[in-house]
């Protein structure tokens, strides 16, 4: 299809735009450190039936890097600039972690672009405010590579780290390519965000994932935030923690096939 650069929202993108000509249309929205390859499980499979439309968010991967402070809703913003500049006009979002912030966002904002919803190991607000002020000191003074160990450990379990560790040197890369400015600007925009009022806004069909040992997405705030989108689902991934879209791809992706066939 097409993969490249573009100009969206005053913002110099980079995505890749794969699968079935014609096709409805999924858009995949990464996290905090991460860029459009963390959906590579993902895509061979939905290409079959899809149109699969990946990008690196502000700040992160090969998309421009812009000053901090970021906010979620310039984020969304970002991702309705790049449909726009696509013309794209509806798609299936699909959000980890910031992206899944990022969906609410366009959830209760943008809802006519969307056919569904699916947010990702993601919560409605991420505090303690010391924990993300802490990571900026820490990244602004030594660089990203001190967070590198305590963020493997929190996105997989050990058993994974120890079978898999040329997945998890993969993904260790992308967490260090990240520039300073990138990770800050989106650490901010985690801070200062609070959608627990948000979330009642959405209207779209909605489905709540999580993974049943991620210590930054307990299940109980998985179950907050299904309750307080009308109508949403929930689904737990058994045995894995925040990036279980990696983990546990295999569990994950016939779900996330079944959520977009059944909208």
């Amino acid at each position: 299809m097409s993969s490249g650069f573009i100009m969206a929202n005053g913002l110099r993108i980079h995505y890749d735009l794969a699968g079935a000509p014609a096709a409805p249309v999924v858009m995949m929205c990464h996290g905090l450190l991460g860029t459009l390859d963390m959906w590579a499980p993902q895509v061979a499979p939905l290409s079959k039936r899809y149109r699969v439309l990946r990008f690196d968010n502000r700040g992160h991967g090969r998309t421009a890097v812009t000053p901090p402070p970021y906010d979620v809703d310039q984020l969304a913003r970002d991702a309705i600039g790049l449909l726009d500049a696509l013309a794209i006009e509806r798609v299936h979002f699909v959000g980890c972690s910031l992206g899944g912030m990022i969906g609410q966002s366009l959830g209760a904002h943008h809802g006519a672009r969307l056919s569904s919803l699916m947010l990702v190991g993601s919560r409605s607000a991420m505090g303690p405010v010391s924990m993300w002020e802490e990571r900026i000191r820490i990244a602004r003074s030594q660089g990203i590579a001190p967070l590198v160990p305590t963020m493997l450990d929190r996105w997989f379990t050990p058993a994974f780290r120890a079978t898999h560790p040329e997945a998890v040197e993969a993904v260790a890369k992308g967490v260090l390519a990240t520039p300073v400015d990138g990770f800050v600007g989106a650490c901010m925009a985690i801070r200062d965000m609070d959608h627990t009022a948000l979330l009642r806004r959405i209207a779209v069909p909605t489905l709540v994932t999580c993974a049943s040992e991620d210590p930054g997405v307990p299940i109980e705030d998985a179950r907050f935030t299904q309750a307080s989108i009308p109508g949403a689902g929930l689904e737990v991934v058994d045995g894995a923690r925040h990036l279980f879209t990696i983990e546990r791809a295999a569990q994950f992706t016939p779900r996330l096939e079944a959520w977009v066939a059944a909208h």
